[in-house]
């Protein structure tokens, strides 16, 4: 027992010296350190409300706050605006090439025509000429107004890519 004593009056003699009752100074000295995240937006705008506080513990995919998607919902309609657009030159080049295919078969009636009366000598060489190159010029016209498909759809492309890229950002679907 005396060993417990012995040790027992050397211990309490430094807890209260510990509690000197010195209320100004520390007792004690540490670091507190804390991890700090940046978090970003995914669309960039004008912050609305924010929807949480400093140190809240967040769920996965919760949102945090509220940005103005104005100027996305502004470019998505202009995006919409021009698609009606390139479809309409769509029906423009489909357009054109029926107006062609019809003049390349006019142009055809009047060649048989125009044959007919050459074999019976009713028509001269130079006409009949002048329908090959008239039909030939049609075929090229038909060929050159096909090669807009190609632009038109590619710019239809472009336009799609954007929407989606705007659709992403924004809860506008």
């Amino acid at each position: 027992m005396k060993t417990y004593i012995k040790l027992f009056i050397p211990i309490l003699g430094l807890s209260f010296a510990a509690c000197n009752g010195n209320k100004d100074k520390s007792d004690a000295f540490g670091n507190f350190e804390a991890k700090e995240i940046i978090v970003s937006a995914e669309a960039t705008g004008r912050l609305i409300n924010w929807l949480t506080e400093e140190g809240q513990q967040l769920k996965q995919d919760q949102a945090m706050g509220i940005v103005d998607t104005l100027q996305l919902w502004l470019k998505r309609k202009q995006l919409v605006a021009q698609r009606i657009l390139a479809q309409s030159k769509l029906q423009g080049v489909n357009a054109n090439v029926d107006v062609q295919q019809q003049q390349k078969q006019n142009a055809e009636s009047e060649k048989q025509r125009v044959q007919r009366l050459l074999i019976d000598g009713a028509a001269t060489t130079k006409q009949m000429d002048d329908m090959v190159n008239n039909l030939s010029v049609i075929e090229k016209q038909i060929t050159s107004t096909k090669t807009q498909y190609s632009l038109i759809n590619a710019e239809l492309l472009s336009i799609d890519a954007q929407l989606a890229q705007v659709n992403d950002l924004s809860l506008i679907h």
